[in-house]
């Protein structure tokens, strides 16, 4: 039975790894890693958007955003409360939510437990509650915006990962989408072949680097082969978390995703 939580307005469905879920085609998630010295820029992103609609049979099909709040605990006079108190509790301070572009009715949360992170879905009215109770408030925002395509049996979204501003950049990111199965283990080297194409394609630019790919440890947190979209907010973590270390010159940092989330292929 899916828990149910309730606010003045209207219930609010919270599920969790083994309730019934948001069943979407599989993804890949992929960031541009620059040749080191290299800055990820406008001119670059222009460049990397170019090489892609390069191919032949390509259509652009429209626009995307997804957005990821960092949210933090506060205390009763507003304040953020402080790793250290948090520690001290073992309270679980800080977590990531995430909507997505393609599923406006639903809301993620990517959530630290004492021994590893959990991964929920829930009605996108959840965030209304979140305000109403005043126990945590967002301390940043992480957006995803791009151009969405359509090649033969994939669909394609390209664009930057910035923070409050499109010119604060933080990273190029491209998600490649399988349309005509669900099963991550078949379309593996289906989308390993697709990917390869996309590599030598890119590596004919001017502007030196490459795609890597950054897969969440999914069988950590209970999901299965079949592809849903919790497994799409464990990889856009995992992403966050890639681009924020890069962007520090290899220096973890504080958003709360720890570097046993991710898979490096």
């Amino acid at each position: 039975m899916v828990p149910k939580k309730t606010s003045p307005t209207s219930p609010v469905a919270i599920r969790g790894t083994q309730e019934s879920l948001t069943m979407v085609l599989p993804r890949r998630l992929m960031n541009w890693l620059p040749k080191y010295g290299s800055e990820i820029t406008n001119p670059l992103l222009a460049e990397v958007i170019l090489c892609l609609e390069g191919f032949g049979s390509i259509t652009k099909v429209g626009n995307w955003l997804h957005r990821i709040t960092i949210y933090r605990a506060i205390d009763r006079k507003g304040a953020y409360v402080s790793d250290a108190s948090a520690s001290s509790r073992k309270l679980g301070h800080k977590f990531l939510g995430i909507a997505f572009h393609d599923h406006p009715s639903v809301y993620f949360f990517v959530i630290p437990l004492p021994r590893h992170l959990t991964v929920l879905e829930a009605d996108a009215n959840i965030q209304i509650l979140m305000s109403q109770l005043g126990s945590f408030k967002h301390s940043s925002v992480r957006y995803f915006q791009g151009f969405q395509y359509r090649l033969g049996d994939f669909q394609l979204k390209v664009g930057k990962c910035f923070r409050s501003a499109p010119e604060n950049f933080w990273g190029i990111v491209l998600e490649i989408e399988y349309l005509p199965l669900s099963s991550m283990e078949v379309c593996r080297p289906i989308m390993k072949e697709f990917f390869g194409i996309l590599q030598e394609e890119f590596s004919k630019m001017s502007v030196p680097g490459h795609l890597i790919n950054i897969e969440a440890h999914f069988e950590r947190f209970g999901l299965r082969d079949y592809y849903t979209a919790q497994h799409t907010a464990l990889q856009y973590s995992a992403c966050l978390f890639q681009l924020g270390v890069a962007l520090r010159g290899g220096k973890k940092h504080d958003l709360i995703i720890s570097d046993c989330l991710l898979r490096r292929s």
